[in-house]
């Protein structure tokens, strides 16, 4: 049952938890879906005649599509509001999730990856706004660990499962499993999550003054309106954009490699691949779970770049043994570091957005994970000839150490406290 919390300037201690309780019950479900198939792509693409070439452009096809999307799903959430764009991309994945399972040759599998990508763009940053609406500026990190934390039982789930369901029954019921949950996701939003943000809450139910050539929605307005939407400094906003793609980048770079090094060279089943993804996903939900109020604090930047310098330790494992145990571990320590700067990173992005542009700005964020999860499978595709499974990774490796070098250098943003603090509003920072 939906309850209303516009009814005051903002929600009380009670609401608030029990909102997030709800958000994360939805995310779980949701996690829990969609990592599931991730043990079991390379293998619906073998079913097909395919190998690594559909992989890298299916993960190039949902990149782009995201890319593309992200910014216009941002702006509809910032002008309607997030609830809707909650709905549709818990909705859109349950249909992917059948689209996967029908798909007759690797075309069509890479079509369905893009229209998945497309519509289930502004996930993300629905969430981060809703999460953001309904905390303070001071707990942002608290909130965003503790949301994306506990949902990330999902990932220790979801990948155990999967293996589980496809060595056992196969990719039919692997993929009718991950339906399921994705649509339970989406009932637990539709009857309990309610609209976080004010601002479109006022518009939905209160005209405003003016003609109604300003109230009508104009696309060329809102895209313009961008450039306000961008924090200041612009510097931090750009270095903050360049650590997104790096570390996203890093990591599609040498995934393709991964999936076809761990079951054709290294020879697991798909069983034991879940177990080693769950025991990353375990230190990660951990991390974000219990650590992710760290970052409010000691700082952000000292959590990303102790978070960076943890998460190179899955490229050193499977650089350096072939040993189950080594690389479990070294893949485990791996998620605790992305559990540490994930959730410092992403509130830094909060810090310094004003909250009218929360999701649009968020929305660019994800553009640029996708411009990096676009051009990471495509130029494996392109170098696969000539690099080895060890030339990547030592690759991707020493990406994720440049960005906890660069983080020091980052020109430090005013937060929303501070600029409360002095009495006077920042350009680019909000004082709601």
């Amino acid at each position: 049952m939906l309850w209303n919390i516009n009814n005051r300037n903002s929600p009380s201690p009670i609401e608030s938890r029990r909102f997030f309780n709800i958000l994360t019950t939805c995310l779980a479900f949701q996690t829990i879906g969609g990592s599931l198939l991730y043990t079991i792509f390379a293998r619906k693409i073998n079913t097909l005649g395919s190998g690594l070439d559909v992989f890298g452009f299916s993960a190039t096809a949902f990149s782009f599509a995201a890319l593309v999307a992200a910014p216009i799903m941002g702006m509809v959430a910032d002008r309607f509001g997030r609830r809707i764009l909650l709905l549709s991309s818990l909705i859109s994945q349950t249909f992917a999730a059948l689209g996967y399972l029908l798909a007759s040759s690797g075309e069509i599998f890479i079509g369905i990856r893009a229209a998945a990508g497309a519509l289930t763009a502004g996930l993300i940053p629905t969430t981060m706004s809703m999460i953001a609406d309904m905390s303070p500026a001071k707990e942002r990190g608290r909130w965003i660990g503790y949301v994306t934390g506990v949902s990330a039982i999902g990932y220790i789930l979801g990948p155990a499962l999967g293996g589980s369901l496809y060595d056992r029954w196969g990719l039919e019921a692997t993929f009718l499993t991950a339906m399921c949950f994705a649509f339970i996701a989406f009932t637990v939003a539709f009857t309990l999550i309610p609209e976080t943000s004010k601002l479109s809450s006022r518009t939905a139910t209160q005209p405003a003054s003016g003609s109604i050539k300003t109230q009508s929605f104009s696309s060329l307005k809102y895209f313009k309106s961008f450039k306000n939407a961008i924090p200041r400094p612009y510097t931090t906003f750009l270095v903050l954009l360049v650590i997104t793609f790096i570390a996203v980048f890093a990591w599609r770079f040498a995934e393709p490699p991964f999936h076809f090094y761990i079951y054709d060279d290294l020879g697991w089943t798909s069983a034991r691949f879940g177990l080693i993804i769950g025991g990353y996903a375990v230190l990660y939900m951990v991390a974000e779970t219990f650590l992710g109020r760290l970052s409010d604090r000691h700082g952000r930047k000292p959590i990303l770049i102790v978070g960076f310098i943890l998460h190179v330790a899955q490229y050193i494992a499977l650089i350096t043994t072939r040993s189950t145990a080594l690389i479990a571990l070294g893949v485990a320590f791996s998620g605790l570091g992305e559990g540490l700067f994930m959730p410092a990173l992403n509130a830094f992005y909060l810090d310094v957005t004003p909250d009218q542009y929360r999701a649009r700005v968020l929305g660019i964020k994800e553009s640029v994970f996708s411009l990096a999860g676009l051009s990471g499978p495509s130029l494996v595709v392109l170098v696969s000839k000539y690099l080895t499974t060890q030339g990547i990774l030592i690759f991707s490796g020493s990406l994720i150490l440049l960005c906890a070098g660069i983080v020091p250098f980052m020109v430090k943003a005013k937060t929303s406290n501070e600029v409360l603090a002095e009495g006077k509003p920042e350009e680019g920072v909000s004082t709601s």
